[in-house]
């Protein structure tokens, strides 16, 4: 069996699902993964939180602790910040730990895994320096997000500087992928941006445990609306459409007479953005807050709604681009009715039609007329499960299927070392 040591920026039980099911998944392909991550010392309010605790990973997992400071919090982020724009401090320490990490290993490759940059710097000097072959996955990209969303709304600085740091974040991420043997990333936009960079670029999109995702019939007393993760901001999450449908008069029998609920499975951030709209739109009696829960149990609130949800908005100039969630993925899986709301006129568009699933909705009466025809077939059987998916396509997305393909390119870069 052939081994691979994997940098990850965060691994389990933070919220890491591209890792996780790679690592789970790898070794039925031939590959023995190793894993250095950074130590996550808390969760943060803007963040999934560990939904991971309780996996088991049965392979060598080291963290490393890169933000002990005497700085009180406040400041040490900052000064971190600056020091690794500028001297690329916290690539240093991580490697100097990744040296010492697996002494008596004998890697074939390394592999990459970031979301702006970290630990792209590392993960280089690591290959070059063992002289191993390398493959960057760049499962986000500063250039997705609208306006300056790469960076939480709470740690917003000046216009300058954030343009500043986003141009260096870039510019630092594109110097280490132009020597990557391979660069992988999660949809096509993605791919044609970064071929630019390397022209080595491949697609492996995110996708669904089919170990936990899967068709399942539950009848339920009420028609539940159900959406589960994070929203950064109405510019990346819109749910407009969704809210001025039902106060336009979408549902309204059925929502006087109870039967009709909104269920949101989301952090603190979601909620201040969320509840605002619920009270303009006059929709705070169907509206329930949970708290985001493990990735175990995500499943089962997929098979009681009647509904998901897919948050997003249409790509264009300042706005999203290439975003397709893991969730859409363990929403195709489970084959519920999905409803996207706003749709992004492009792949999640194209995927959700593909795959019979659902309606990504460009307009209220649109939204309208498919919860009305949603409701009255769940009020007919008493469930919504789709009954003409497209499985074919749908299976192309599962986490074991995707193993293989990072199987199939690690084998190609040692080969051609």
């Amino acid at each position: 069996m052939r081994r691979v040591l994997i940098f990850a920026d965060i691994f389990p039980p933070a919220f890491a699902p591209r890792a996780a099911y790679l690592v789970k998944y790898l070794p039925r392909f031939g590959w023995e993964p190793y894993i250095i991550s950074e130590r996550i010392p808390e969760v943060a309010d803007h963040s999934h939180g560990n939904v991971f605790e309780g996996f088991s990973f049965e392979v060598p997992v080291v963290r490393v602790d890169v933000t002990s400071s005497a700085l009180p919090a406040k400041v040490a982020q900052p000064v971190r910040m600056l020091g690794e724009l500028l001297a690329e401090t916290k690539e240093k320490r991580f490697l100097k730990r990744a040296e010492q990490a697996f002494p008596d290993v004998a890697f074939d490759a390394v592999l990459c895994m970031t979301y702006r940059k970290f630990p792209l710097a590392a993960a280089y000097r690591y290959a070059r320096a063992h002289r191993l072959p390398w493959i960057a996955d760049c499962r986000d990209i500063i250039e997705q997000y609208s306006n300056y969303d790469f960076l939480p709304r709470g740690r917003r600085l000046p216009l300058p500087l954030m343009k500043l740091l986003r141009s260096r974040y870039i510019a630092l991420r594109n110097r280490y992928l132009r020597r990557a043997d391979k660069v992988i990333s999660v949809s096509p936009w993605h791919c044609r941006l970064l071929s630019v960079v390397n022209p080595r670029a491949e697609l492996i999109y995110n996708g669904y445990d089919p170990e936990l995702f899967y068709p399942s019939q539950s009848q339920s007393e009420k028609f539940i609306i159900s959406y589960t993760g994070r929203l950064l901001s109405r510019e990346m999450h819109d749910p407009t459409l969704l809210f001025q449908a039902l106060a336009g008069g979408a549902l309204k029998e059925q929502r006087r007479a109870g039967k009709v609920e909104l269920h949101w499975y989301v952090d603190a951030h979601s909620q201040s953005i969320l509840r605002p709209l619920m009270e303009q739109y006059e929709l705070t009696d169907i509206c329930c807050f949970f708290p985001m829960v493990p990735a175990t149990q995500v499943a089962s609130i997929l098979h009681r709604s009647s509904v998901l949800l897919q948050l997003g908005n249409t790509e264009k100039t300042g706005g999203p681009h290439g975003i397709v969630s893991t969730k859409l993925f363990e929403s195709l899986a489970v084959e519920k009715p999905i409803l996207m709301v706003r749709s992004d006129e492009a792949v999640v568009a194209e995927m959700i039609a593909e795959a019979r699933a659902g309606l990504a909705a460009r307009t209220v009466e649109e939204v309208t007329a498919f919860l009305e025809e949603q409701y009255a077939h769940w009020e007919a059987v008493g469930d919504t499960t789709l009954s003409n998916p497209n499985r074919a396509f749908v299976s192309t997305f599962s986490r074991v299927e995707q193993a293989g393909q990072f199987a199939r390119l690690l084998e190609s870069v040692v080969s051609s070392k």
